[in-house]
């Protein structure tokens, strides 16, 4: 009986740590969650300030919202200087990216600040600056950014592209 028992429990703690171990492997598993576009603007307003927030659905020189780009809402907030700032709710992070780093390929400028489920677009330095201790990364598909020893240098969905702790000032 005690053999028994010994194996059950052994066969229910090895399956215990197989499923645990069978996590996720994404670079973005660990970073903030934000459900919903109330909860981004709360998030950058911890950092720096996020007033004045519209919906606003497309930027028909940037993203928009829908299957194409993956993101469920789209908004933009003021930061503190006056500054604006895109909020993205992601709904399909692979698809976001994919799609970023299609329209880097044309405009090699395009990066984003990066969380689980939401992304955002600082339009000053400042902004960018201010959301560094977020602990967001830095999406970009610009194939001449280098990343400096001793900083998350994280391959990303988009083949080709990465995600790092580095910001440059």
């Amino acid at each position: 009986m005690r053999i028994q028992r010994a194996i059950t429990l052994g066969a229910a703690l090895t399956a215990l740590l197989t499923v645990s171990g069978c996590g996720s492997d994404s670079a973005t598993e660990n970073l903030p969650s934000a459900g919903d576009m109330a909860a981004i603007e709360k998030f950058v307003n911890q950092y720096t300030g996020c007033q004045g927030l519209e919906l606003d659905p497309e930027d028909e020189d940037e993203e928009s919202t829908g299957k194409e780009w993956g993101i469920k809402e789209r908004a933009e907030c003021e930061s503190g200087d006056g500054d604006d700032i895109v909020l993205l709710s992601i709904d399909n992070m692979q698809q976001f990216q994919n799609k970023t780093k299609e329209v880097s390929a044309e405009a090699n400028d395009l990066a984003y600040l990066i969380g689980q489920d939401f992304a955002l677009r600082p339009e000053d330095g400042d902004a960018v600056q201010a959301l560094k201790p977020a602990g967001l990364l830095l999406f970009t598909c610009d194939k001449d950014f280098k990343v400096p020893s001793g900083y998350k240098n994280e391959k990303a969905m988009a083949e080709g592209c990465l995600m790092t702790d580095y910001i440059p000032s």
